[in-house]
């Protein structure tokens, strides 16, 4: 038989010991506690420099904001006042304006009626004595112009194409266009 510790204490005496896992401890080493007192103190060390400047001139630059804020105010009040007089004065034109265009809508209806009612009226002259003017004023024309007044855009706008006006009385208006009365 073999003597097995014989050969192991053989094999141990001509290596070294084997070294344990890990990193080797520091013979010096902290310990947690040492460490965490020794961040406190560096943490006292460094201060923080804050550099605090007194502005004596606060107070005097508060009172020129003040007094600028009060003449805004005082602005905007008089801004808000002529708005309110160019309202009014707005809303009082667009109601002349409402009350002229009423005035002309009734002026424009009185005309209207006064072109759609026949000649004759308590208005003007009556037919008759229209005729018998132009009846008048064309016997001196010679025939020529008496043709010239016919062949006018008035003539064919005015008379020609009138409304309200009868048969009989087209014909006494030729009539008398030639200086002649019916």
């Amino acid at each position: 038989m073999r003597n097995v510790t014989n050969n192991e204490t053989a094999q141990a005496s001509n290596q070294e010991a084997k070294r344990g896992r890990g990193r080797p401890r520091n013979p010096d080493a902290m310990t947690n506690a040492q460490r965490q007192a020794a961040y406190r103190q560096r943490q006292r060390a460094v201060s923080i420099n804050v550099t605090v400047t007194k502005n004596d001139g606060l107070p005097h630059q508060m009172q020129i904001l003040r007094a600028e804020l009060s003449e805004a105010r005082h602005v905007l009040t008089q801004l808000r006042l002529e708005q309110e007089q160019a309202s009014s004065a707005a809303e009082s034109d667009r109601r002349e304006a409402l009350m002229l265009r009423k005035r002309l809508a009734r002026a424009e209806a009185a005309l209207s009626a006064v072109k759609a009612t026949p000649a004759g009226n308590d208005r003007g002259p009556s037919f008759e004595v229209m005729l018998k003017l132009l009846a008048m004023a064309c016997t001196r024309k010679p025939l020529k112009a008496q043709l010239a007044i016919r062949e006018s855009e008035l003539w064919r706008n005015g008379v020609v194409s009138a409304s309200g006006v009868s048969e009989e009385q087209m014909k006494q208006v030729a009539a008398a266009l030639a200086g002649k009365l019916i």
